[in-house]
């Protein structure tokens, strides 16, 4: 659980830093979005969604990475301190909570990042 509580906390600062970037320099296409009659809120989705695909992209190759090495590393490990069998007995559900969670929380911090679309002012257009 405690896990869950630092990854919630380290994917809202991150998240928060560079989506305000990516918000920042965007301004001015989203307002040419604004005008050419994309909603606000599909703005918000894509812009979140973005941020989804990266990070399912991410996850899943951590979770192969992990699954690949992470026994024969901790296994050699554990065999200096004298435990010869070592398996962390990954399951569908040990494997894809942790996949869905940091997706979630992604999008979900990405969504509410996105706030600022709704108060771009259109004179951002004029300014080169």
């Amino acid at each position: 659980m405690a896990m869950y509580i630092i990854s919630f906390a380290f994917i809202g600062i991150v998240t928060f830093m560079t989506g305000s970037r990516i918000m920042y320099r965007e301004q001015k296409n989203m307002g040419i979005c604004k005008v050419i009659g994309f909603s606000v809120r599909v703005l918000r989705i894509s812009f979140a969604l973005r941020f989804g695909i990266v990070a399912v992209i991410g996850a899943v190759l951590g979770t192969i990475v992990a699954s690949s090495f992470s026994d024969p590393i901790v296994g050699t490990i554990m065999r200096f301190a004298g435990i010869s069998n070592f398996s962390s007995g990954n399951t569908i559900t040990t494997t894809i909570l942790p996949v869905s969670f940091i997706v979630i929380v992604f999008v979900g911090f990405a969504y509410m990042v996105s706030y600022r679309i709704r108060k771009n002012d259109m004179s951002i257009l004029t300014q080169e």
